[in-house]
């Protein structure tokens, strides 16, 4: 089962499904835009990785959601936080 998650894991175009949504910028709040124009310059130049700081986990849940396809590194001093982002990361490995 394994084997077959990594093979499909590894077939997905993550970049080409980023580039075909479609967001009505102009209705979305300041969070949004900031986080989708991370997300489109790390495609745009072929990043590696997005490290992103953040308070409360928001920042690495909303650039999560658009599915890049390099891993995002979130950074954070708050211990509740990080307890937070730990046991998504678990939970979703």
């Amino acid at each position: 089962m394994s084997r077959v998650a990594v093979a499909i894991e590894k077939s997905l175009k993550y970049w080409k499904r980023f580039n075909n949504r479609r967001y009505n910028l102009e209705e979305l709040n300041y969070n949004f835009n900031m986080n989708y124009a991370v997300c489109t310059l790390a495609a745009n130049i072929g990043a590696k990785a997005i490290i992103a700081y953040t308070n409360t986990g928001d920042t690495s849940r909303i650039v999560s959601s658009f599915g890049p396809e390099c891993p995002i590194f979130a950074i954070t001093e708050n211990e509740t936080t990080y307890r937070q982002l730990r046991c998504m990361l678990e939970h979703n490995s």
